[in-house]
Protein backbone atom coordinates (compact mmCIF):
# COMPACT_ATOMS: atom_id res chain seq x y z
CA UNK A 1 0.00 0.00 0.00
CA UNK A 2 1.07 3.68 -1.07
CA UNK A 3 2.43 5.50 1.81
CA UNK A 4 0.25 8.78 2.63
CA UNK A 5 3.81 10.53 3.24
CA UNK A 6 4.08 10.25 -0.34
CA UNK A 7 2.29 12.71 -2.63
CA UNK A 8 -0.69 11.31 -4.66
CA UNK A 9 -0.80 12.02 -8.29
CA UNK A 10 -5.01 12.77 -9.76
CA UNK A 11 -5.98 13.02 -13.22
CA UNK A 12 -6.34 16.68 -12.43
CA UNK A 13 -2.67 16.77 -12.18
CA UNK A 14 -2.49 17.59 -8.28
CA UNK A 15 -0.30 16.27 -6.76
CA UNK A 16 -1.70 16.89 -2.63
CA UNK A 17 -3.35 13.82 -0.76
CA UNK A 18 -6.14 14.77 1.25
CA UNK A 19 -4.80 14.12 4.41
CA UNK A 20 -6.95 16.97 6.01
CA UNK A 21 -9.56 14.51 5.83
CA UNK A 22 -8.10 11.19 7.42
CA UNK A 23 -8.54 10.60 11.28
CA UNK A 24 -5.59 10.93 13.46
CA UNK A 25 -5.02 7.28 13.45
CA UNK A 26 -5.00 6.94 10.19
CA UNK A 27 -2.74 9.39 10.14
CA UNK A 28 -0.37 7.87 12.37
CA UNK A 29 -0.42 4.37 11.27
CA UNK A 30 0.32 6.38 7.71
CA UNK A 31 2.98 8.03 8.32
CA UNK A 32 4.75 5.55 11.27
CA UNK A 33 4.63 7.76 13.72
CA UNK A 34 3.23 7.98 17.26
CA UNK A 35 2.48 10.92 19.50
CA UNK A 36 5.66 10.92 21.45
CA UNK A 37 7.34 11.93 18.34
CA UNK A 38 10.25 10.32 16.01
CA UNK A 39 12.90 9.13 17.79
CA UNK A 40 16.76 10.82 16.49
CA UNK A 41 17.54 7.76 14.17
CA UNK A 42 14.04 7.37 12.68
CA UNK A 43 14.17 11.31 11.67
CA UNK A 44 17.48 10.83 10.28
CA UNK A 45 16.73 7.96 7.83
CA UNK A 46 13.32 10.27 6.68
CA UNK A 47 15.62 13.29 6.39
CA UNK A 48 17.73 11.08 3.80
CA UNK A 49 14.49 9.92 1.95
CA UNK A 50 12.81 13.27 1.92
CA UNK A 51 15.50 15.89 1.55
CA UNK A 52 16.10 18.93 3.86
CA UNK A 53 12.81 20.87 4.55
CA UNK A 54 13.34 23.72 2.29
CA UNK A 55 11.92 25.83 -0.54
CA UNK A 56 13.97 25.40 -3.54
CA UNK A 57 12.34 27.98 -6.15
CA UNK A 58 14.79 27.45 -8.85
CA UNK A 59 18.59 29.43 -9.74
CA UNK A 60 18.28 33.20 -9.53
CA UNK A 61 19.21 35.28 -12.18
CA UNK A 62 21.45 38.59 -11.25
CA UNK A 63 19.66 41.90 -11.62
CA UNK A 64 22.13 42.53 -14.64
CA UNK A 65 21.27 39.66 -16.38
CA UNK A 66 17.55 39.49 -15.81
CA UNK A 67 17.78 43.05 -17.51
CA UNK A 68 20.00 42.28 -20.13
CA UNK A 69 17.70 39.44 -20.99
CA UNK A 70 14.82 41.78 -21.65
CA UNK A 71 16.85 43.25 -24.91
CA UNK A 72 17.52 39.87 -26.73
CA UNK A 73 14.46 40.11 -28.42
CA UNK A 74 14.71 39.48 -32.14
CA UNK A 75 12.23 42.35 -32.48
CA UNK A 76 13.88 44.66 -30.07
CA UNK A 77 17.32 44.14 -31.85
CA UNK A 78 15.57 45.16 -35.35
CA UNK A 79 14.51 48.22 -33.18
CA UNK A 80 17.56 49.11 -32.04
CA UNK A 81 19.53 49.08 -34.81
CA UNK A 82 16.79 51.11 -36.51
CA UNK A 83 17.26 53.67 -33.63
CA UNK A 84 21.28 53.51 -34.47
CA UNK A 85 20.71 53.97 -38.27
CA UNK A 86 18.17 56.85 -37.67
CA UNK A 87 20.53 58.43 -35.41
CA UNK A 88 23.79 57.85 -38.60
CA UNK A 89 21.64 59.65 -40.87
CA UNK A 90 21.00 62.17 -38.57
CA UNK A 91 17.21 61.36 -37.83
CA UNK A 92 17.61 62.31 -34.13
CA UNK A 93 13.99 62.62 -33.31
CA UNK A 94 13.30 59.09 -35.04
CA UNK A 95 16.03 57.47 -33.16
CA UNK A 96 14.44 59.19 -29.97
CA UNK A 97 11.18 57.87 -30.25
CA UNK A 98 12.24 54.12 -30.48
CA UNK A 99 14.75 54.23 -28.01
CA UNK A 100 12.35 55.57 -25.62
CA UNK A 101 9.94 52.40 -26.85
CA UNK A 102 12.70 50.15 -26.67
CA UNK A 103 13.86 51.23 -23.06
CA UNK A 104 9.80 51.29 -21.91
CA UNK A 105 9.31 47.95 -22.81
CA UNK A 106 12.57 46.31 -21.85
CA UNK A 107 12.71 48.14 -18.47
CA UNK A 108 8.21 46.89 -17.72
CA UNK A 109 9.33 43.32 -18.31
CA UNK A 110 12.60 43.86 -16.10
CA UNK A 111 10.35 45.47 -13.55
CA UNK A 112 7.54 42.16 -13.82
CA UNK A 113 10.58 39.32 -13.49
CA UNK A 114 12.34 41.24 -10.91
CA UNK A 115 9.03 41.94 -8.64
CA UNK A 116 8.59 37.69 -9.00
CA UNK A 117 11.85 37.08 -8.01
CA UNK A 118 11.64 38.89 -5.12
CA UNK A 119 8.22 37.70 -4.17
CA UNK A 120 9.98 34.50 -3.88
CA UNK A 121 12.54 35.86 -2.09
CA UNK A 122 10.35 37.25 0.26
CA UNK A 123 8.37 33.91 0.69
CA UNK A 124 12.15 31.90 1.63
CA UNK A 125 12.79 34.18 4.13
CA UNK A 126 9.19 33.66 5.92
CA UNK A 127 10.05 30.26 6.74
CA UNK A 128 11.38 30.00 9.92
CA UNK A 129 14.68 29.24 11.17
CA UNK A 130 14.18 26.33 13.95
CA UNK A 131 10.85 24.83 15.62
CA UNK A 132 10.27 22.49 18.44
CA UNK A 133 9.56 19.09 17.74
CA UNK A 134 9.00 16.06 19.90
CA UNK A 135 12.36 13.71 19.63
CA UNK A 136 12.83 10.65 21.61
CA UNK A 137 9.68 11.67 23.73
CA UNK A 138 11.29 15.15 24.66
CA UNK A 139 10.44 18.57 23.40
CA UNK A 140 13.34 20.27 21.33
CA UNK A 141 14.89 22.56 19.18
CA UNK A 142 15.60 21.62 15.69
CA UNK A 143 16.66 23.86 12.82
CA UNK A 144 13.50 23.65 10.22
CA UNK A 145 15.57 22.10 7.86
CA UNK A 146 15.96 19.33 9.71
CA UNK A 147 11.99 18.79 9.93
CA UNK A 148 9.86 15.57 8.37
CA UNK A 149 6.67 13.69 7.70
CA UNK A 150 6.00 12.14 11.14
CA UNK A 151 7.37 14.92 13.50
CA UNK A 152 5.62 16.50 16.26
CA UNK A 153 5.93 19.91 16.06
CA UNK A 154 4.79 22.58 19.52
CA UNK A 155 3.40 25.88 18.03
CA UNK A 156 2.72 28.85 20.10
CA UNK A 157 1.95 32.74 19.48
CA UNK A 158 4.73 34.26 17.24
CA UNK A 159 5.66 30.95 15.73
CA UNK A 160 6.48 30.23 12.14
CA UNK A 161 5.16 27.28 10.51
CA UNK A 162 7.71 25.03 9.39
CA UNK A 163 5.85 22.54 7.41
CA UNK A 164 2.37 21.39 6.64
CA UNK A 165 0.84 19.64 9.09
CA UNK A 166 -2.31 18.39 11.09
CA UNK A 167 -3.75 20.07 13.87
CA UNK A 168 -3.79 17.16 17.30
CA UNK A 169 -4.51 19.28 19.45
CA UNK A 170 -4.69 23.38 19.92
CA UNK A 171 -6.03 25.89 22.56
CA UNK A 172 -7.67 29.25 21.55
CA UNK A 173 -5.51 28.55 17.96
CA UNK A 174 -5.01 31.45 15.63
CA UNK A 175 -2.87 31.19 12.44
CA UNK A 176 -2.13 34.12 9.90
CA UNK A 177 -2.19 32.71 6.16
CA UNK A 178 -1.99 35.74 4.22
CA UNK A 179 1.15 34.09 2.77
CA UNK A 180 -1.05 31.55 1.12
CA UNK A 181 -4.54 33.11 1.06
CA UNK A 182 -4.46 36.62 1.39
CA UNK A 183 -6.64 36.65 3.91
CA UNK A 184 -5.62 39.27 6.24
CA UNK A 185 -7.59 38.26 9.13
CA UNK A 186 -6.05 35.21 11.29
CA UNK A 187 -8.06 31.81 11.08
CA UNK A 188 -9.24 29.96 13.87
CA UNK A 189 -7.89 26.31 13.93
CA UNK A 190 -8.72 23.44 15.57
CA UNK A 191 -8.42 19.37 15.53
CA UNK A 192 -11.04 17.17 13.30
CA UNK A 193 -11.58 16.63 9.70
CA UNK A 194 -11.85 18.41 6.71
CA UNK A 195 -13.89 17.54 3.76
CA UNK A 196 -11.50 15.88 0.93
CA UNK A 197 -12.29 18.69 -2.00
CA UNK A 198 -11.76 21.45 0.82
CA UNK A 199 -9.17 23.94 -0.55
CA UNK A 200 -6.27 25.40 1.44
CA UNK A 201 -8.43 28.79 3.44
CA UNK A 202 -10.71 26.10 4.44
CA UNK A 203 -8.39 23.01 6.06
CA UNK A 204 -9.45 24.34 9.65
CA UNK A 205 -7.82 21.14 10.79
CA UNK A 206 -4.41 22.14 9.07
CA UNK A 207 -1.47 24.89 9.15
CA UNK A 208 1.17 25.30 6.73
CA UNK A 209 4.52 26.20 5.81
CA UNK A 210 5.32 29.66 5.97
CA UNK A 211 2.12 30.70 7.83
CA UNK A 212 2.32 32.24 11.45
CA UNK A 213 0.59 31.62 14.80
CA UNK A 214 -1.17 34.86 16.00
CA UNK A 215 -2.40 33.18 19.04
CA UNK A 216 -2.57 30.30 20.95
CA UNK A 217 -1.01 26.82 21.05
CA UNK A 218 -0.97 23.82 19.69
CA UNK A 219 0.52 20.37 18.87
CA UNK A 220 0.72 19.27 14.94
CA UNK A 221 1.59 16.06 12.81
CA UNK A 222 4.29 17.03 10.00
CA UNK A 223 2.70 15.94 6.81
CA UNK A 224 4.79 17.59 4.15
CA UNK A 225 8.27 19.17 3.80
CA UNK A 226 10.28 21.02 1.32
CA UNK A 227 8.83 20.77 -1.93
CA UNK A 228 5.82 19.08 -1.34
CA UNK A 229 4.42 21.58 0.39
CA UNK A 230 1.60 24.36 -0.59
CA UNK A 231 4.07 27.28 0.35
CA UNK A 232 6.69 25.39 -2.16
CA UNK A 233 4.13 24.82 -4.62
CA UNK A 234 3.39 28.93 -4.93
CA UNK A 235 6.85 29.69 -4.92
CA UNK A 236 7.35 27.71 -7.79
CA UNK A 237 4.47 29.21 -9.44
CA UNK A 238 5.44 32.64 -8.66
CA UNK A 239 8.93 31.75 -11.08
CA UNK A 240 7.82 28.93 -13.44
CA UNK A 241 7.84 29.62 -17.13
CA UNK A 242 4.89 30.12 -18.62
CA UNK A 243 4.00 28.74 -21.88
CA UNK A 244 4.42 30.91 -24.76
CA UNK A 245 1.28 33.19 -26.29
CA UNK A 246 0.34 32.89 -29.84
CA UNK A 247 0.84 36.91 -29.58
CA UNK A 248 3.85 36.00 -28.45
CA UNK A 249 4.87 33.51 -30.77
CA UNK A 250 3.95 36.07 -33.88
CA UNK A 251 5.60 38.64 -32.57
CA UNK A 252 9.04 36.57 -32.32
CA UNK A 253 8.15 35.13 -35.75
CA UNK A 254 7.62 38.62 -37.19
CA UNK A 255 11.16 39.74 -35.87
CA UNK A 256 13.13 36.70 -37.14
CA UNK A 257 11.35 38.03 -40.57
CA UNK A 258 12.20 41.19 -40.29
CA UNK A 259 16.02 40.40 -39.77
Amino acid sequence: MDSLAEPHTTDDGNTQWPYWAQPQPELFNELKSRVSGLTSAEAALRLQKYGANTVDAGSRSSVFRTLLKQFLSPLVLILIFAAGVAASVGELHDALIIGCIVLASSLLGFTQEYRASRAVESLRKSVSLSATVLRDGTARAVPAEAIVPGDIINLSAGSLVPADAVILASRDLNVSEAALTGETFPVGKAPGISPPQAQIGSRLNCVFTGTSVRSGTATALAVATGHRTEFAAIAHAVTRQLPETEFSRGIRRFGYLMT
